[in-house]
C-alpha cells in the first residue's frame, strides 16, 4: 500500500489553516515546513505557524483516513544560521 501524510500549516495571527499538503512521511513534512518558515519571505514571524498531522492518504486507492484530532507536530522558528 503506497501512503502518504497530509499535514496543514496553522497562522496563529490569521486563525486559519493552509490547504493540505502531501508529503512521504511526517519527517519530510517537518523538513519542509523547518526550511519554509526559515527561508520564505513570510511577512510574519516564523513563531506564528504551527504544523499538524491531519490525515493519511492512500495513493492506491484515493482513501483518506483521519481521526477526530489533529496532531500537532511542530511550531515554526527561525534557527540559527
Amino acid at each position: 500500500m503506497n501512503k502518504c501524510v497530509l499535514v496543514v500549516m496553522y497562522d496563529k495571527v490569521t486563525g486559519q489553516y493552509s490547504t493540505p499538503m502531501a508529503f512521504d512521511s511526517v519527517a519530510a513534512a517537518k523538513r519542509w515546513f523547518g526550511f519554509y518558515v526559515k527561508k520564505a519571505d513570510l511577512m510574519a514571524e516564523p513563531s506564528d505557524f504551527e504544523l499538524y498531522y491531519i490525515a493519511d492518504f492512500d495513493c492506491e486507492c484515493g482513501k483518506i483516513d483521519t481521526w477526530e484530532k489533529m496532531d500537532f507536530l511542530m511550531k515554526g522558528a527561525v534557527l540559527d544560521e
